[in-house]
């Protein structure tokens, strides 16, 4: 048999396209013996490629400090030497579809191609080889892309070989290795280099971050391989995560892969580092032309890409398995707890970036879930793919973080202002994620999220610091607009996001639910101190809940349209069945006017008469 280096991989690969064109499926064993058997020769010139990228990174980094200078006949070598990989790699591919000639999609076909897909991984071990290849950073951009979707088709849909890739390849690298990685970036490979007899199964550790990172590190060239590899790893986590029969019917274990990577830092943390493409990222205070998504033309311009789609719908898929709140701490700062210690006064809430992003990506699938209605919808992306006690200990999880983050952003304390920025935003993010899953009405999961519902008012203070934030917030733009006429109302961006999500939260965490109804109503809300609490006639304080603060909100529609519509969503939710939230409603009469200067001008003043009713009368 000839060896790698000079075997026709041009002629090969036009032979296999060739036998996809045959009128009788080709068995395993034909397959087997006339192409598969060619699988050692693509591992072979692929350890042949790994072994040059490797010397390659060492003579430039010699060649920054002058010790070497560049060989010409070494880059016709290398390049002949790539021609080779790739065509190599596009026969390997080319061999996974003969199972399926003109399309065919049988189960005698599919048992064709796990057999395949067995031979590469399981006899010749090609997943190796690729994983190493994958891992050089110097690696060429096309080559990249192959050996990538090669390395996704030899694990699609099959459970053996998933499995087996998921053992040999790691899902990130272990102290040693990085320590070896960083002496290397040091300048002190010759410390630690392989020697000549010594195999790279040894001196590489096949892991998925070294992967995804060198993929990132090729521009926007190595997208579609980070897609593609990704995409390798979901499925594997789909292949391989075990469903138990219940009463006739499939439900998913919890555990297993998932569960591992999200608790991976080093892996999530790649995730969201490289969930968007480098260029669509801009410094923070920067106005350039690519603002809101377009370019200098005015074209609008995509800041996502088939690598985006694969993180989120990775990252998707593990939260709702119920592993959010072990993906949140994992990409957060190492040694800070993310939940409320009752022990300290003083709580302590470090957001990182990698944390907002992964926020968004959630919420963002949430919303995509909510507004989804069809019959074969997708189960809520906050554990609903093992029911009720995963759903509700996700949203637990969120509502402790809104208590951490609240008193970590009224604590004065010094901060820079980026990480005052990120604590909002978590804040923000978090409550908007809340509103959203609380939402659901669908018949199959009204349930779960009605108990919830229940749960979060019962065993949590959400509740009561949603009326209380509001009712702070209120009395803010009440001295913010004091004087201003109604429609000249300014209320800006941050304070209507927080007024809506507030509103929002607190309209869908009352739906069908009076427990929270009745919490509403009963939740003292007091007056800031900006504002003078209202008395009555006996000089005692009027009492004012979550209710009056909550219909005090339709009063800023001129500010903010959206506020009053979901005011009335809410006021509905608040009131629905709830005889004694309704009779407080109706008893609501006018305790005290307000004199502005516009009156004063006009010459009137406004007063209440006996009925409790407003009349406007001429200044004596």
């Amino acid at each position: 048999m000839p060896s790698s280096s000079s075997r026709d991989w041009p002629s090969l690969l036009s032979s296999c396209r060739d036998a996809r064109q045959r009128s009788s499926a080709l068995t395993f064993e034909e397959i087997r013996d006339e192409f598969a058997v060619h699988y050692a020769a693509i591992v072979n010139v692929l350890q042949d490629y790994t072994k040059s990228l490797r010397i390659d990174e060492e003579n430039a980094e010699q060649r920054e400090d002058g010790v070497v200078e560049e060989d010409g006949d070494a880059r016709t070598k290398t390049k002949e030497l790539i021609l080779s990989v790739r065509n190599a790699l596009r026969f390997g591919i080319s061999c996974m579809s003969l199972a399926n000639p003109a399309g065919d999609e049988s189960s005698c076909s599919s048992s064709v191609r796990s057999r395949i897909q067995e031979e590469a991984v399981i006899g010749y071990n090609l997943h190796k080889a690729l994983a190493q290849t994958l891992s050089c950073r110097a690696m060429d951009s096309k080559s990249r892309v192959l050996a990538s979707r090669l390395l996704s088709n030899l694990v699609a849909a099959n459970k053996v070989t998933s499995e087996a890739v998921a053992r040999d390849i790691a899902l990130s690298p272990t102290d040693s290795y990085k320590t070896r990685q960083l002496l290397n970036t040091m300048a002190l490979a010759d410390t630690i280099a392989p020697s000549s007899h010594q195999s790279l199964d040894n001196y590489i550790e096949l892991n998925w971050v070294d992967m995804i990172s060198a993929a990132a590190r090729s521009g926007n060239d190595g997208r579609d391989a980070l897609a593609a590899i990704v995409a390798t790893l979901f499925n594997i986590m789909h292949a391989t995560q075990e469903r138990l029969g219940e009463n006739g019917s499939v439900k998913i274990k919890a555990g297993g892969l998932p569960k591992l990577i999200a608790s991976d830092e080093t892996l999530m943390c790649a995730f969201m580092r490289h969930i968007l493409p480098a260029d669509t990222i801009k410094p923070c205070g920067t106005s350039s032309a690519t603002d809101s998504g377009r370019d200098r033309t005015g074209t609008t311009i995509s800041t996502v890409d088939d690598a985006t789609e694969w993180i989120s719908l990775l990252l998707t898929t593990i939260s709702t398995f119920g592993h959010f709140p072990a993906m949140y701490e994992a990409v957060g700062v190492s040694g800070v707890s993310t939940v409320e210690d009752s022990s300290s006064d003083r709580i302590a809430a470090i957001i990182t970036p990698e944390q907002i992003v992964l926020l968004h990506c959630i919420a963002s699938s949430l919303d995509d879930w909510a507004g989804d209605t069809s019959a074969g919808a997708a189960a809520c992306p906050l554990g609903g793919a093992l029911g009720q006690q995963t759903i509700i200990s996700s949203c637990k999880f969120l509502a402790q973080q809104v208590k951490v983050l609240k008193h970590s952003i009224s604590d004065h304390t010094e901060a820079y202002e980026g990480e005052k920025d990120c604590r909002i935003s978590a804040y923000l993010s978090i409550l908007e994620m809340l509103a959203t899953v609380l939402s659901s009405d669908d018949s199959n999961e009204a349930r779960n999220h009605a108990f919830c519902r229940i749960y979060l008012g019962k065993e949590t203070s959400l509740v009561s610091d949603t009326v209380v934030e509001l009712g702070v917030l209120v009395d803010k733009l009440s001295v913010s607009n004091r004087g201003v006429k109604a429609r000249e109302l300014v209320i800006d961006s941050n304070d209507q996001r927080l007024a809506v999500v507030l509103v929002r939260l607190i309209g869908n965490i009352c739906y069908k639910c009076v427990s929270n109804q009745d919490l509403v109503r009963e939740t003292p809300v007091p007056f800031s101190d900006s504002i003078p609490a209202p008395v009555s006639d006996d000089g005692s304080v009027i009492f004012r809940s979550g209710l009056h603060v909550l219909l005090s909100c339709t009063s800023f529609s001129y500010g903010c349209f959206t506020l009053r519509e979901w005011a009335l969503v809410a006021i509905r939710n608040v009131l629905d069945d709830n005889k004694q939230n309704q009779e407080v409603v109706a008893q609501l009469e006018a305790q005290k006017t307000v004199d502005t200067p516009e009156l004063n001008k006009l010459g009137v003043k406004t007063v209440i008469d006996e009925q409790g009713k407003v009349r406007v009368e001429p200044r004596s």
